[in-house]
């Protein structure tokens, strides 16, 4: 299983619901750049596990979409720890993923 992939497309899903907090711009518009250039980053310092960097450049703004800005923060540490134990994502990774929140 892609996590990549199936991160970035839950988020695209959250986007395109009536309920996302700001529609589905923020996916074309942040999400997708922010990726882009955690990516070029990641390539830059070398880093050879760029896994939990490109989930949490997908998934960072989690929180605002579904729950609004207000403490989004934390509500996205939540959901991406909530999603990704779904996913049976490794736990020494999530947390990885987690403090790119604080």
């Amino acid at each position: 299983m892609d996590v990549v992939k199936e991160i970035r497309d839950f988020v695209e899903a959250e986007c395109k619901k009536p309920t996302s907090k700001y529609g589905f711009e923020p996916f074309e518009f942040h999400f997708a750049p922010t990726v882009k250039y955690v990516e070029k980053l990641a390539d830059e310092l070398k880093i050879k596990d760029k896994e939990p960097l490109l989930i949490a450049g997908w998934i960072h703004d989690i929180g605002s979409i579904m729950r609004g800005r207000s403490d989004h923060h934390i509500t996205g540490a939540e959901i991406a720890e909530a999603k990704l134990k779904e996913l049976n994502y490794p736990e020494e990774k999530i947390v990885l993923v987690k403090k790119m929140y604080s």
